[in-house]
């Protein structure tokens, strides 16, 4: 697992590129809360329609962030800040077979709360493995991507 932040002087930045530029669209989102003057959960999953509606060939289980991010962006908005954003965004079917061979699944949790901004990496496995190549691909795949953002992170 690898954990980072982004410095309080990029706070600004990264929350643009986040609700504004389309960088993170790609990826799904498993879970999404907003803490303002009430609580927003938000689940990723797809409804049971649109899933239906999906031809199989590219099903997918839950919402990317592309079209969660209106919604989000209607809870933050607003002349206070939010008390607390947290995402759990994962890698689609494409990303996740690209990152390794045994990816069930990888995340990228983000948390903003007291105006800091918090991530850590996860990842599943189909079978057991021992090994940490998994999670060291993911870590460098992420790594790379906050990178070529130009989004200034700091490893904790």
């Amino acid at each position: 697992m690898l954990a980072f932040n982004v410095p309080e002087t990029g706070v600004k930045d990264f929350m643009n590129k986040l609700f504004k530029e389309s960088a993170f669209d790609d990826f799904e989102i498993r879970d999404a809360c907003v803490t303002s003057f009430v609580k927003f959960e938000i689940s990723g999953g797809l409804s049971k329609e649109a899933l239906l509606a999906q031809p199989d060939a590219s099903r997918r289980y839950y919402a990317n962030w592309a079209e969660l991010k209106p919604y989000v962006f209607g809870f933050v908005k607003g002349k206070t800040k939010p008390e607390n954003i947290r995402l759990v965004f994962s890698g689609g079917e494409i990303l996740v077979k690209s990152i390794h061979e045994n990816a069930a699944a990888v995340f990228l949790n983000m948390n903003y709360e007291n105006g800091e901004i918090r991530f850590t990496t996860a990842t599943s496995q189909k079978e057991f493995a021992l090994n940490k190549e998994l999670d060291a691909r993911w870590e460098e795949y992420i790594e790379h991507f906050f990178s070529s953002l130009d989004i200034n992170v700091v490893q904790e």
